[in-house]
């Protein structure tokens, strides 16, 4: 079927610290043409090392930034009816993850998923997925970029997201 009508929806599901990189999708989506898209930022804005002076950081960026929401976690009893309202699940974190169930949430919801190449996501992820150098906001860009292109069609294919992986090896790198 044809894809819906209207902006692509972005969607960053987790934790607002560094390591997690919502900074990172946050700059890349500012370079995207006004209107293309839209991002929400989904999560926590934990204090990280004792300051929440990244968190408000990110706050204020994403009231500067048009297209952009900033929201308080869902609770786990929303989670699969609020991804039904986005595009592409983006997972930008800048640490070695251990099978990130957001990925499998993401999945089983049908989203797009574009991911930092790094051990766990690359892992869960197999074949599916487009990878992304973690930190780079310009690679980061040309993802989000390349995701616009592809309009609000879904990945029909993603619910099958590979199963038996081991959060230690490193899957072959995509350019």
């Amino acid at each position: 079927p044809p894809a819906p009508p209207g902006a692509i929806r972005f969607l960053f599901l987790g934790s607002l610290i560094p390591t997690k990189g919502p900074d990172v999708v946050l700059e890349a989506f500012a370079r995207l043409p006004a209107g293309a898209a839209t991002l929400r930022l989904v999560g926590p804005p934990l204090p990280y090392r004792g300051s929440s002076r990244y968190a408000d950081a990110l706050r204020a960026r994403a009231a500067a930034i048009p297209g952009v929401t900033l929201t308080a976690p869902w609770s786990p009893t929303e989670v699969g009816e609020r991804l039904a309202d986005h595009d592409v699940l983006l997972f930008p974190s800048t640490w070695e993850e251990n099978s990130p169930f957001v990925l499998h949430e993401a999945a089983a919801a049908g989203l797009r998923v574009v991911a930092s190449d790094i051990p766990g996501s690359s892992a869960v992820l197999g074949e599916r997925g487009a990878r992304v150098a973690p930190g780079d906001v310009e690679a980061w860009r040309r993802a989000l970029a390349s995701e616009v292109r592809l309009g609000r069609r879904r990945d029909r294919k993603s619910t099958r997201l590979n199963s038996s992986h081991s959060s230690v090896s490193r899957m072959p790198s995509s350019a």
